[in-house]
């Protein structure tokens, strides 16, 4: 049995052992997570290539879906502009006037001109509706 081979042999041991004692994993892992050898880890792998080929990987999947992909270009740098500009011109929730917490509602994600200026209330309660309807 060669290294790789050993190491294989290794990680499928641990995986079932994680498997068969998920309570003692789950201990195991809160104390490694907060020891410092595990906050190291953590700082390194948010950094890290791996981290980075993962969400390219995820945006990658996650942009083929067309409707996907136009939320995620209507949240890119030009549209954090433009929701300024609209929440200074508008000014106030257009269900209840109030000018505290605004929000912009995008009824389709297609284009900015599908759009309602809402408070964070409103907004929520809207959501809370179309969900009950689907």
């Amino acid at each position: 049995m060669n290294s790789e081979e050993k190491r294989e042999y290794n990680r499928k041991a641990v995986k079932k052992w994680r498997e068969n004692n998920p309570e003692t994993n789950k201990m195991f892992r809160k104390k490694y997570k907060s020891s410092e050898k595990g906050i190291k880890a953590n700082k390194k792998y948010n950094t890290s290539k791996k981290r980075k080929e993962y969400m390219n990987d995820y945006m990658k999947d996650y942009n083929k879906n067309k409707e996907n992909h136009n939320k995620y270009l209507i949240r890119q740098r030009d549209y954090v502009k433009f929701r300024e500009k609209v929440l200074k011109d508008e000014g106030k929730c257009m269900s209840c006037s109030s000018k505290i917490s605004l929000e912009i509602h995008h009824e389709d994600y297609i284009g900015c001109g599908n759009i309602i200026i809402l408070c964070r209330k409103c907004h929520k309660e809207l959501h809370k509706q179309l969900n009950q309807r689907r």
